[in-house]
């Protein structure tokens, strides 16, 4: 059998390579939809609906992207603490409101305002912080028309809250889960112009989500470019031989631990939080507990005995915030927000002190990690625990009456 010319050896190299990314992004996809094959199809339309990725969250299933530049997240979950579908749409939203089932406990907001429609006010209740804003808002026609679509069950919940849009649904519907959803991020969309009435609504900004996009078959295309141009080169000088410097080992941004970088996904182009991108009052409640601002903290937050675990606060160039959670030597926890207004340690020890707006985190591994997620909203804090190895959120009433001595 003769040799192989440069050419077919370099064409060879191409499809062997890119059956290595076909095979590499088949199971990719087989591991990132365990558990939630019955979505494949309904995440993948959100995903295009949204120009965004799919991805997964300790055992949740995520959809990320943006609806008219505003970053919006659908969480699918099977876990018993978590909304089987959360929908958070940011938006510039300066009214803290809630719209629950009559059948539900008290939620958050002291007063309960009637809207006027018989239809709503049978089947949900409205309670806001300020009446006023909350008669401005469900006084409108249309925002009536969409609250009778978001709030389509016994077991689904709306809020707005300073910076967002959310809604709850207690299990994953049967049927056309993918329609429903979209559905559901349709009406909430078109509740942004009567948010935009409300007063204050123009300090609140609101960034689009910039996308990572992780071209597996792309880059092993590349990769066989590369490769069959020396094989072609190397056929071409035979006897010569060429000595390459090894590749440069790229440097880490500062604070980031070598040992977390490789749990870290797409770190390049991130850097660690300073105490500049924090808020004024949450720096001050910080230092009140003789403790300093950092985008990094270290603690026991997962099961094992050994070891430190990390969370961190992460910043891009478009000032896009990023929490990540490392426990037990892997990535628990990583996903975006529009802004951060601190990063804390609560210690373990502490959390049957916290008065919560919610259900208390059940059974934390260990110590939990404090983020604000709006300026100036004492009641915006989420604590983020791990509970056998997956991640677990409360809401305390008033972060600032958290206790963070250890």
């Amino acid at each position: 059998m003769g040799s192989l010319t440069p050419l077919a050896t370099a064409l060879g190299i191409v499809v062997v390579l890119i059956g290595i990314g076909a095979f590499i992004a088949y199971f990719r996809d087989r591991r990132k939809f365990h558990g939630y094959e019955d979505l494949m199809s309904d995440a993948a339309m959100l995903a295009k609906k949204l120009d965004g990725e799919v991805f997964r969250d300790g055992e949740d299933l995520v959809v990320s992207g943006n609806v008219d530049r505003m970053p919006t997240y659908v969480r699918f979950s099977h876990a018993e603490t978590t909304p089987g579908v959360h929908i958070r749409m940011e938006a510039p939203a300066n009214v803290r409101l809630a719209v629950a089932p009559r059948s539900a406990p008290p939620t958050e907001g002291r007063a309960a305002v009637r809207t006027g429609d018989e239809s709503l006010d049978s089947r949900c209740v409205v309670r806001c912080e300020e009446p006023m804003h909350a008669k401005l808002f469900v006084g409108s026609k249309p925002v009536i028309a969409e609250l009778l679509k978001l709030c389509c069950s016994s077991r689904t919940f709306f809020t707005v809250v300073t910076g967002a849009m959310e809604l709850s649904e207690l299990t994953i519907p049967h049927g056309d889960v993918g329609r429903h959803v979209a559905e559901h991020i349709a009406s909430m969309r078109r509740l942004v112009p009567e948010i935009r009435k409300l007063p204050g609504s123009d300090k609140v900004k609101v960034q689009p989500l910039k996308r990572e996009r992780h071209l597996v078959l792309k880059t092993a295309i590349a990769i066989g470019l590369v490769a069959a141009f020396f094989a072609v080169f190397a056929a071409t000088k035979q006897g010569s031989q060429v000595t390459h410097a090894g590749p440069a080992v790229e440097s880490l941004p500062a604070g980031v631990l070598p040992a977390d970088a490789p749990e870290i996904v797409g770190l390049k182009g991130w850097r660690l939080a300073t105490e500049a991108e924090f808020d004024g009052d949450s720096v001050a409640w910080i230092r009140s507990f003789r403790k300093e601002p950092t985008g990094r903290i270290a603690a026991k937050f997962g099961r094992r005995a050994e070891g430190e675990d990390s969370a961190y606060v992460l910043v891009n160039g478009d000032g896009t915030r990023r929490l990540v959670i490392i426990a037990d030597g892997m990535s628990r926890y990583d996903i975006r927000f529009s802004h951060i207004g601190v990063l804390a340690l609560v210690p373990k020890a502490n959390v049957g002190k916290i008065e919560w707006a919610g259900s208390p985190p059940d059974n934390p591994d260990g110590d939990g990690v404090l983020i604000v997620r709006s300026r100036g909203d004492r009641s915006s804090g989420v604590i983020f625990f791990t509970s056998g190895g997956r991640v677990v959120t409360g809401v305390p009433v008033d972060y600032q009456r958290v206790d963070l001595m250890e």
